[in-house]
């Protein structure tokens, strides 16, 4: 489902609709916050989201994973948990997105990144006991042609892996980072074959470069361990 910024966020019926999915996962002898309550998260969400998203249609999935980020700061964590829970076949939503609701320092960056333009996804039939799966597909990383030169793709890369390693650390860095299209950003940067030599072993520095970053980030968040990078090319 798509909300329609124009017609429903300044009026009462998303705020209305918010408020719904919140008291579904609310009991009635709450004591964590009052229907009161409730309906001024649903009112502050619908703010949120008229100054911050320049945009004419808002997923659903965004709306509930931003709920579920509300739910989280006023203390009912659980209650979070059982909305994400409840859409996770109806919106086929990844319960590593608890990750996401969950993490102190999630910046704004970063929630568009995962659900506005798709650069990050969490790989399907992932849990979160392991830290997850977690894929950055280079082609959205990267989107002009001319940044496709080698210093501008490594640079990318880093803001990227900046800006996503608050996603790994509930797990203390246990987890997975996948790479799709590297070969493709390879091949462009290098004008040669996809499957030639020269493309390989720039996907290969790509991955590795990848390595070290994450175990720079890691040293400066207290991870215990480094993620894997393994890359979904064929």
């Amino acid at each position: 489902m798509i909300w329609n910024k124009q017609s429903r966020y300044e009026d009462e019926t998303f705020v209305s609709y918010v408020s719904e999915e919140i008291n579904s996962v609310c009991s009635e002898a709450s004591h964590v916050m009052s229907k009161d309550c409730r309906r001024e998260i649903a009112r502050t969400i619908s703010d949120f989201l008229r100054m911050e998203h320049p945009v004419p249609n808002i997923a659903t999935e965004y709306i509930i994973l931003l709920v579920a980020r509300a739910l989280w700061a006023v203390g009912d964590e659980q209650a979070a948990r059982r909305l994400i829970a409840s859409k996770s076949s109806e919106l086929d939503f990844s319960m590593l997105y608890t990750d996401v609701v969950f993490t102190s320092d999630i910046s704004l960056s970063l929630w568009r990144m995962i659900l506005s333009s798709r650069t990050v996804r969490p790989f399907p039939l992932t849990g979160t006991k392991n830290g997850g799966i977690w894929v950055i597909d280079m082609q959205c990383a990267v989107t002009r042609a001319e940044d496709r030169l080698e210093l501008t793709l490594f640079r990318v890369v880093n803001v990227v892996l900046e800006e996503i390693a608050a996603l790994w650390d509930h797990a203390r860095g246990n987890g997975i980072l996948g790479l799709r299209r590297v070969n493709d950003m390879a091949s462009a940067m290098l004008k040669c074959p996809r499957k030639s030599g020269k493309t390989k072993a720039m996907s290969a520095e790509i991955q590795k470069h990848c390595v070290d970053k994450l175990q720079s980030l890691g040293k400066e968040r207290g991870w215990k361990k480094i993620q894997y990078v393994i890359s979904f090319d064929l």
